[in-house]
């Protein structure tokens, strides 16, 4: 199945495919987006390859939760195995890092990794 942006999907991010083919995990971007094209909305999905059909909701945040909804700023990995999933996205004064599982956010301790006038992000296992 070829996914593309629809009233289901606006916005996506990034996807990613599992390991086995069977799967996306899909960083879709949803609400009204305001003047500077930022989204309200950061949904992560676990969507069936064969039928589109959502397995499920692995993460979700919003503009309430300091999410800066800019679709360049969002960012998935993936180990080899597929078993765990790497996020990161922007946030006021800057990024969010972290693991999804069990349908939460695990910040990693790290420091913010960039430099206020040159915005590089680093996503390492």
């Amino acid at each position: 199945m070829l996914l593309g942006e629809s009233a289901r999907y606006p916005l996506i991010a990034q996807a990613l495919g599992g390991p086995d083919g069977s799967d996306l995990t899909v960083a879709v971007l949803s609400g009204q987006a305001n003047k500077f094209g930022e989204y309200p909305e950061l949904t992560v999905e676990d969507v069936s390859a064969g039928t589109g059909a959502v397995r499920g909701v692995d993460y979700r945040a919003s503009r309430a939760q300091g999410f800066g909804g800019n679709p360049q700023q969002v960012w998935l990995a993936a180990d080899p195995s597929g078993q765990h999933l790497l996020i990161s996205y922007a946030v006021d004064g800057g990024f969010t890092i972290g693991w999804i599982g069990h349908g939460a956010l695990h910040r990693l301790p790290i420091t913010q990794p960039y430099l206020p006038n040159n915005p590089t992000l680093i996503i390492a296992w």
